[in-house]
């Protein structure tokens, strides 16, 4: 287990994600200390908070940097906890050569750019002002210089037309809550190092899962419907599809043999073996093919944004809006799939989706009791990060036993494995 000292001087939102991805069991690691330059600085509290040993380092005289009995101090103090490596989440020194000599190559480093470009302060509007079409985040090896490290991960943002400098720093805090976790993970299984300037990444042993889903069939659903109200338009929803193919791929890969019977994604349709994809496109298309192919599945994954509704009538030729034919235009509840595998006298484990806005938890327990779920996955799509056509999720899982398991913001393909995981344990009781 790796030991961590994170070093900061504000709020410590980077160091939740790093306690939220420990918590989740993503990094196995543990938060030894928190050492702070600034007295009232809240990461010191929400350190307490949570047990955490909390320390304020007086930095004096120097405003930019630790001076030498500082540095000292510092690093007396790292060592009485046992830090491994060092962590700055928004630490306001320089770090010197005292501290550079006794952790090298163990101290890490987040800058809101795509490093070499942009560093030093306020990267993003250095970004918007330079006319850059990709900003983003870097996570990197603290060398003497100043943003100069070794880099060990990227992630890219895009910069948008009516980007002001807060919308695009908020949006590159987002992929920080993503990226120090997972460097921090690849850290801790061993998987760096450094060679001259580059950080070579080996692949993980994890990537090399256990057949655990071997000999079984699983069944998935991913993307949105579309119900078409004449040849020209149709009725659908945001759904791209990334968290069911994400599910398809990583249950693909545990040696499950999928079934995924997806709308039509915004994403390349998962190709690897064990895959075996079903294009649909319309609600009842694919409530057909789910309800053809559930027999003699041992698990279904419900995934898909599947239209509430459709239209009475399919027009075969274009509707006139002059006409009355779009503004009384009359539409039917579609299949509910989810109620409808719920209800099979010999269903398979069964795991629903909700999409939700407000009382999340009281319609996602709700809909678990309804449709007869085994586990049902919930979401606020509101929260920045976790709506639809997105690269991360924040899950809460619901159990049909009363309990509730919820995920940090999560890339969906770690999200994937933690439902599966879930489920698995679910198949398994």
């Amino acid at each position: 287990m790796l030991s961590i000292a994170v070093l900061g001087s504000g709020k410590g939102s980077n160091f939740q994600s790093i306690l939220d991805a420990i918590q989740s069991g993503q990094l196995n690691a543990r938060v030894v200390c928190v050492l702070s330059d600034a007295p009232d600085a809240y990461i010191l509290q929400r350190a307490r908070d949570h047990g955490i040993p909390a320390e304020y380092v007086d930095p004096a005289p120097f405003k930019t940097k630790l001076d030498g009995e500082a540095e000292r101090r510092t690093i007396e103090r790292l060592e009485h906890y046992g830090a491994q490596v060092l962590v700055l989440a928004g630490f306001m020194r320089m770090v010197k050569s005292g501290l550079l000599r006794a952790y090298a190559g163990r101290i890490i480093n987040i800058h809101p750019a795509l490093l070499p470009a942009f560093p030093g302060l306020a990267s993003w509007k250095q970004a918007l002002d330079y006319g850059a079409k990709v900003a983003g985040c870097t996570v990197h090896f603290v060398d003497e210089g100043m943003d100069t490290g070794p880099i060990i991960l990227q992630r890219t943002v895009p910069v948008l037309d009516d980007d002001t400098p807060e919308s695009l720093h908020a949006r590159i805090q987002e992929q920080e809550l993503i990226a120090y976790p997972l460097a921090l993970q690849w850290i801790s299984e061993g998987r760096t190092t450094i060679q001259n300037r580059r950080v070579l990444i080996r692949e993980s042993s994890a990537q090399k899962v256990a057949p655990d889903l071997s000999g079984q069939r699983v069944l998935i659903t991913a993307g949105p419907t579309v119900e078409d109200i004449d040849p020209i338009r149709f009725l659908s929803n945001r759904s791209s599809g990334k968290m069911g193919a994400a599910l398809a791929v990583a249950a693909a890969r545990r040696g499950a043999q999928v079934v995924l019977v997806h709308g039509p994604l915004k994403i390349p349709v998962p190709q690897q073996p064990g895959i075996e994809p079903v294009p649909v496109r319309s609600a009842q298309e694919m409530y057909e093919a789910v309800m053809t192919r559930v027999a003699g599945v041992q698990m279904a994954i419900l995934c898909a944004a599947v239209a509430d509704f459709t239209p009475v009538v399919q027009a075969d030729r274009k509707l006139k809006k002059e006409t009355d034919d779009l503004a009384c235009l009359q539409l039917k509840r579609t299949p509910d799939i989810l109620a409808s595998v719920g209800a099979l006298e010999k269903k398979p484990f069964l795991v629903g989706f909700a999409a939700e806005t407000d009382s999340v938890e009281r319609n996602a327990r709700e809909k678990l009791q309804r449709k007869h779920c085994d586990l049902l996955c919930a979401n606020d799509v509101s929260e920045p990060g976790s709506g639809f056509d997105q690269e991360t999720n924040r899950i809460t899982i619901y159990r049909k036993d009363g309990q509730s398991i919820p995920l940090p913001l999560l890339p969906k393909s770690v999200a994937a494995d933690r439902i599966l995981d879930e489920a698995l344990a679910g198949i398994k009781a």
